[in-house]
């Protein structure tokens, strides 16, 4: 998944970097919206006052727990609804196949024109190689390879 492919990531030109990755980073930030009202909610719920500190309720742990989930929920939701809606924009506005979507965003199989020079390619595969050796690359490294 070109998402979590940081191998292919480090390879793109900036311009293709800020433009897969700004819907995807806007929309996990934006997941705090709803947190807010869900919290605000949520300490009706639990007979919390907003002033009053988490520790010192009885259900302050159970409170904090909660929220922190749905904090990390919201924002992996935001990610992934970012990420379907550049797949969806360049299916739109790009007139991409559904297949070249999948290649792109899915099998991180980027279009050459998207790649930097290279010399910085050369790089970017000493560096792949070491991280491979030291393992810390998996599978994501056999994937933008093959």
């Amino acid at each position: 998944m070109l998402l979590f492919n940081m191998a292919v990531s480090r390879a793109l030109k900036a311009r293709y970097q800020w433009a897969i990755g700004t819907l995807p980073i806007l929309f996990t930030f934006a997941g705090f919206i709803p947190l807010i009202a869900l919290a605000s909610w949520s300490t009706h719920i639990f007979g919390m006052t907003m002033h009053e500190p988490v520790r010192t309720h009885s259900n302050g742990w159970l409170w904090l727990t909660l929220f922190i989930a749905a904090m990390v929920a919201f924002m992996l939701a935001g990610c992934f609804i970012g990420y379907v809606l550049n797949g969806i924009i360049c299916q739109t506005f790009y007139g991409w196949s559904g297949e070249k979507v999948r290649e792109v965003f899915w099998e991180s199989k980027v279009p050459s024109e998207w790649l930097k020079d290279s010399a910085a390619l050369e790089t970017s595969a000493k560096e792949l190689d070491r991280l491979v050796e030291k393992g810390g690359c998996g599978t994501l490294y056999s994937r933008a390879a093959s």
